[in-house]
């Protein structure tokens, strides 16, 4: 099935894509928290809207920025991930990922070959699934130990998405508002259960994952001395 797939500025939104967006929001989550929507883009620029011929099939929202990371030289491209919805017939076809793809480019900052690291996040384990078995450097991840400098990087992203987490767990911690609750039907793993474990989903958490791409800078994965 052909898709119209456009990028646009968040602030330069109409009224019409507002209401069509939450309309597929709504299909997608119960209890859709449309304000927490609306805020994302007090931190991303971006959203990347795809259309059939029967209507919105799905959005997704980020952006990329460049700045320092911790116990790295040089200004380090960090791809920023947000929300996105894809309706029922058009899930698993990899569109997911083309839109997450277009907004974050958008920025016009990506270059081939140059590392990036990719964060968002999650709201449950199926999103976190996706970034997961496409890399071999996720943060978190079960049975692999949140070393010292994966808590710096967790706080310095967290400042990026402008929240509050615990650097031992990547908790997003919650305002107390649940942002939704997914209506998919999927089997979490016991390793997504674990990430998840301390996530309180009528609070509000989520979870912040990142994982580098194509590779991680050296060390990335090593254990924190003892």
């Amino acid at each position: 099935m052909d898709l119209d797939i456009k990028v646009v500025a968040g602030k330069d939104m109409t009224a019409d894509q507002i209401e069509d967006i939450m309309c597929l929001f709504d299909q997608s989550y119960s209890k859709a928290n449309h304000a927490y929507f609306l805020k994302s883009f007090d931190v991303m620029r971006w959203i990347a809207l795809a259309r059939d011929g029967e209507g919105l099939a799905g959005f997704a929202v980020g952006d990329a920025v460049e700045t320092m990371l911790p116990r790295l030289d040089e200004p380090q491209l960090v791809a920023m991930a947000g929300i996105a919805c894809i309706d029922a017939r058009h899930r698993r076809g990899g569109l997911f990922g083309r839109l997450a793809l277009a907004s974050m480019m958008e920025s016009g900052l990506f270059e081939p070959d140059r590392r990036y690291l990719l964060c968002g996040r999650m709201a449950h384990a199926a999103s976190y699934r996706a970034t997961a078995r496409s890399s071999n450097n996720v943060v978190p991840l079960a049975g692999q130990p949140i070393t010292a400098w994966h808590r710096e990087m967790i706080e310095c992203i967290a400042a990026l998405y402008k929240v509050n987490v615990d650097p031992l767990t990547s908790r997003v911690i919650g305002k107390g508002d649940p942002i939704g609750y997914p209506k998919l039907e999927y089997e979490a793993t016991e390793g997504e259960l674990t990430v998840f474990r301390d996530v309180d989903r009528d609070m509000g958490d989520s979870l912040l994952a990142m994982s580098w791409r194509p590779e991680p800078p050296e060390g990335w994965l090593d254990p924190d001395e003892t």
